[in-house]
């Protein structure tokens, strides 16, 4: 939960609304933790009974605080917040070549990511250009222009959002882009300003199957690449992997960030379905599926099965990558 630093008096009575949400859902602990994530030091928690009265009078602000929270100051973010150091740097190499084949497309990756107006948490919170350098940068040289989809803009994060959104058609110049966004007021603004050009939208609660068939429809499905940087909840996780593995093309990859959250006692998972499993512990279940003979697994790794078509399982620090099978046909909208 990582909310504008730039903000007033309305904006506060959001946040106090969605921590009162928290509360309410997961108690008292779920709340502190929430709250302290994001700078609010507190010693008990507000009472959660009116929650409901107030949504009405704060969620019909949407619009107004999407509009104040885009008028304020952005500065740009390119030379102020620090990327990491490429490993190769910190070792004392002159050249990425150094570090191995792949290196160079890691690399490029970084300091593609850093050079942006607003540098993405990907490469300066955390280090995703290590998988998208190896597996989507090469996507470059397929031969047919390829199509990802990426689940969140950045609408809650600390800078503006659309960071990744105008980070691929660098990357990758001749594809086609969705992104996927809950807050339809924060997608209807970025485009006003202009700031998500040649990007395809689509909005709405990533667990919710409705919209998850209704993303599908719009897109077309059949997506080389999907990304998921939603919310980040074991339910959410899951659900969406559901709904749209099925439309990974036949050696695509799909793609999930921030597993940590899974596992993260500051981090609410706010539905009884997000307690069902841990998405790092279902990741690892299938790998044994992969990697050991059926007859020698433990016996919990049968507990997930390993979803059709899988290649292999990737995982970096936080992340994975699920690759699928080089083999049958694409699923799209119409099944076909």
């Amino acid at each position: 939960m990582v909310l504008c630093q730039a903000r007033d008096s309305r904006t506060d009575e959001l946040i106090d609304l969605r921590l009162r949400r928290v509360q309410k859902a997961c108690g008292q602990l779920c709340y502190t933790s929430a709250a302290n994530l994001i700078g609010r030091r507190v010693e008990t928690a507000p009472n959660a009974s009116n929650v409901e009265e107030d949504e009405a009078t704060v969620e019909g602000r949407r619009m107004e605080m999407a509009l104040n929270f885009f008028q304020s100051k952005r500065n740009p973010t390119a030379g102020t917040r620090r990327c990491p150091v490429p490993e190769w740097k910190a070792h004392g190499f002159n050249k990425h070549e150094t570090c191995g084949a792949c290196s160079s497309h890691i690399e490029q990756m970084r300091t593609t990511a850093c050079a942006a107006d607003v540098v993405t948490d990907k490469v300066e919170t955390h280090e995703y250009h290590i998988m998208y350098g190896v597996f989507l940068l090469p996507l470059r040289q397929a031969p047919h222009p390829v199509k990802i989809l990426e689940i969140g803009l950045g609408c809650d994060m600390h800078y503006e959002p659309g960071a990744s959104a105008s980070l691929w058609p660098k990357l990758l110049p001749n594809a086609e882009i969705w992104m996927a966004e809950h807050d339809a007021a924060c997608v209807q603004e970025s485009v006003k300003r202009g700031w998500l050009p040649g990007i395809h939208t689509l909005t709405g609660d990533q667990s919710d199957p409705a919209v998850q068939q209704r993303w599908i429809q719009e897109s077309g499905g059949a997506f080389d690449a999907v990304i998921d940087d939603g919310g980040h909840s074991n339910w959410q996780i899951r659900s969406t992997f559901a709904a749209l593995w099925p439309t990974i093309k036949p050696g695509g990859f799909y793609f999930v960030e921030d597993m940590q959250a899974g596992r993260n006692s500051g981090w609410p998972q706010l539905t009884p379905r997000d307690h069902e499993a841990v998405f790092s512990d279902i990741i690892q279940s299938w790998i044994e599926q992969l990697t050991i003979e059926r007859g020698n697994w433990r016996p919990s790794a049968g507990k997930h099965p390993l979803p059709a078509d899988v290649a292999f399982i990737a995982c970096q620090r936080e992340a994975c990558v699920i690759a699928k099978a080089c083999k049958g046909a694409p699923a799209s909208e119409d099944g076909k």
